[in-house]
């Protein structure tokens, strides 16, 4: 008896470990990341990092030139 009584709990926290790791994958398997990875792009003329949506493209030889607000204007 006191063998049942020691490998119930030998077991016992494997089991409910596992049993909540598995409830936590099924019911976050489907859900999708929350927070939105964002593309930055850097100035070409002043190395400044900004959103996509903050610089201006400016197409030379066939490349695309990303500059920030401040370096477009002096162009």
């Amino acid at each position: 008896m006191a063998d049942r009584i020691n490998l119930f709990f030998a077991y016992a926290p494997i089991v409910v470990f596992a049993l909540i790791v598995l409830v936590v994958y099924f019911s976050t398997r489907g859900q999708i990341a929350k927070i939105p990875i964002g593309q930055t792009f850097a100035c070409n003329a002043c190395g400044h990092r900004d959103k996509r949506d903050h610089m201006v493209p400016v197409a030379r030889e066939g490349s695309v030139l990303w500059y920030c607000h401040r370096c477009v204007a002096r162009l």
